[in-house]
């Protein structure tokens, strides 16, 4: 047991927690809590208040974020709404009705709060305004598992892109856009076609079996369409940019990379068909039905953000871009300049 915690020392941060939680599920199943009704309000108490503190006080000392709390209280809720005996879920039922809402609302606006105060920090610093996603990964960085982040940051960004952000990207020579001249947004629009068309589909079939059945599908093609929509839009408000010793380049909220301008080997203009090449990676996550204009070789892998924030590597990136010679040009002048 030693060995174990020295290799792992956040074994008995997690250990405790999870065998206070099976401990309580043994319980739940058990005929003693049946006839016991009066313990509920006990292990009601155990799964939403008195585990999360337990949990809250291991990690007090550690970099794990202290909002994992909020996921541990959520766990004890889930094992008592389907463990515990219905009759005896009242005061589950009271939190999830009153107190879990608040959470989750506190949650939500600590992160926008985190947001402003770091586009304050970033302005004050005379680096301008980052765009809403990069604010938005630091800002959920500092209060969620890091295996999560992306994961949170995408879905509110496709809600935000999709509906709430409309002003025009600034428009400057550092700044390639690669949405216009593309099949980009076709591609949008035929998905969001098809979802359509799936969710009628689908609704009517699942109809002669089940309504509820039915309307849940529904909603999740709905939802689904939503991200689509919120997808192609980014697209719009999201360049890539040659910054003054590295380029950004990004493909909505569905790909990022930042590579060094002395990392960058030749930037060739080419829509030809490709070879292929387990070291080339097309930024978008459509792959070669996006097509290509620009062909850019690296000296060494970089990494590229993926969708939800999947990790992949590549020495050569194929993407499409709006005015492809300029952009050959103007990158071109800047890897001259790093080599003079």
């Amino acid at each position: 047991m030693k060995s174990i915690v020295l290799r792992n020392p956040n074994a008995y941060r997690f250990g405790i927690p999870i065998t206070l939680l099976a401990t309580l599920a043994f319980i739940m199943q058990s005929p003693w809590m049946e006839r016991h009704p009066q313990m509920a309000l006990a292990v009601s108490l155990d799964l939403l208040l008195v585990i999360p503190l337990v949990y809250g006080l291991l990690i007090r000392k550690t970099s794990i974020p202290k909002t994992t709390v909020v996921p541990v209280m959520v766990l004890g809720l889930l094992m008592g709404i389907f463990l515990m005996p219905e009759k005896d879920q009242v005061y589950l039922n009271t939190f999830k009705t009153w107190a879990l809402p608040l959470i989750e609302l506190g949650l939500i606006s600590w992160v926008g709060f985190k947001m402003y105060k770091l586009r304050k920090t970033f302005v004050s610093q005379g680096k301008g305004q980052r765009d809403f996603f990069a604010n938005l990964i630091e800002a959920c960085a500092t209060v969620l598992p890091q295996r999560i982040v992306y994961q949170f940051a995408t879905e509110i960004a496709v809600f935000y892109y999709g509906f709430f952000h409309w002003k025009t990207p600034e428009n400057c020579p550092r700044n390639f856009s690669y949405h216009k001249e593309g099949t980009h947004l076709s591609l949008f629009i035929g998905l969001l076609l098809i979802v359509f068309a799936e969710a009628v589909g689908l609704h009517f079939l699942l109809l002669k079996w089940s309504a509820t059945a039915a309307w849940i599908a529904t909603a999740i093609s709905m939802y689904s369409a939503l991200q689509v929509y919120g997808f192609a839009r980014s697209l719009i408000y999201r360049p890539i940019m040659v910054q003054e010793n590295g380029l950004l380049i990004r493909y909505g909220i569905m790909a990022s990379t930042h590579i060094q301008i002395s990392e960058i080997k030749e930037v060739v203009v080419t829509s030809s068909d490709l070879e292929p090449d387990k070291n080339r990676l097309y930024v978008s996550p459509l792959g070669e039905l996006a097509g290509h204009n620009v062909l850019i070789n690296l000296h060494s892998p970089c990494t590229i953000r993926g969708l939800y924030g999947i990790k992949k590597q590549a020495t050569s990136l194929a993407l499409h871009i709006d005015e492809p010679h300029q952009f050959q040009n103007y990158l071109t002048s800047k890897i001259g300049n790093t080599k003079t």
